[in-house]
């Protein structure tokens, strides 16, 4: 208990620094703009506030669940059999919510790729081919739901697989990672089950995969290509600096060696 008070007492101060440091922020935005719309069209701040009010939530709710009589009094309980349906359905919803809070405090590593030249790059990369692949992925999704009623009503009704479309959507989606059983749905029905398969996969894996990775790729060689073009265009310019200086201190050589041998001789 002495270690726990400890380290709720490390959270809270930590929790109430980042706070006061997110406020402060949005404060100096307003003071600066007049409103509060500055910071919050930044996508990083609405996340950092959304950490801020989950952690929030997440120490309070295990608070609750430290103090609760059914941890902390279990001889209350000795001949009883207490209901723990609402201290266990909360118990998991606090697994939950801290497992979103973890997931956000990673996924705001991407805030510093820039700081990194490579990792600047890939950043790049996906920004430059985000409306590409927008466009590929609902393609995709218009496909892959075609598939999914397709199979629904071939093999639905003998087939545990797709008697419903969620189910089909999860089956087809581990058909594209390898997982598929190819002999039931031959069994099921000798004709449409081969070209079933057939067409889905070669559709999906060797076409859709191959589009997915040409996107990425020619994305990569633009940016690759401006890197590139930046750094030979500062190495020039950092070339061309270098010529002009020492041509200077040339030119400033050149005036004083004239300024002596045209100097008058004193008899």
């Amino acid at each position: 208990a002495e270690y726990m008070g400890i380290t709720f007492g490390i959270i809270l101060v930590g929790l109430a620094y980042y706070a006061l440091a997110e406020l402060d922020q949005a404060r100096h935005c307003k003071r600066i703009t007049g409103s509060y719309a500055l910071y919050l069209s930044d996508i990083w701040n609405i996340i950092e506030l959304f950490i801020v009010v989950s952690t929030c939530a997440v120490v309070g709710l295990f608070a609750w669940l430290f103090t609760h009589r059914v941890a902390t009094e279990w001889t209350y309980f000795r001949d009883t059999y207490p209901d723990l349906g609402n201290y266990v359905y909360i118990q998991q919803r606090l697994f939950d919510l801290f497992a979103v809070n973890i997931f956000l405090l990673v996924f705001k590593l991407f805030k510093y790729f820039p700081l990194v030249p490579a990792l600047n790059m890939l950043l790049k990369m996906l920004k430059l081919a985000t409306v590409s692949l927008t466009n590929f992925l609902l393609m995709l999704a218009v496909l892959f739901i075609g598939f999914v009623v397709m199979a629904n009503m071939i093999f639905g009704s003998n087939l545990v697989q797709f008697t419903r479309l969620q189910l089909g959507f999860v089956y087809l989606y581990l058909y594209l990672l390898g997982t598929f059983d190819f002999q039931a749905l031959r069994t099921t029905d000798p004709t449409w089950g081969p070209v079933f398969f057939s067409v889905y996969m070669v559709l999906f894996v060797m076409i859709m995969l191959n589009v997915f990775l040409a996107i990425l790729n020619d994305a990569y060689v633009l940016v690759n290509d401006e890197e590139q073009f930046g750094m030979m265009f500062k190495k020039k310019k950092a070339g061309t600096g270098k010529t002009r200086k020492w041509r200077d201190y040339l030119e400033v050589f050149k005036r004083v060696a004239t300024a002596i041998r045209r100097k008058p001789k004193i008899d």
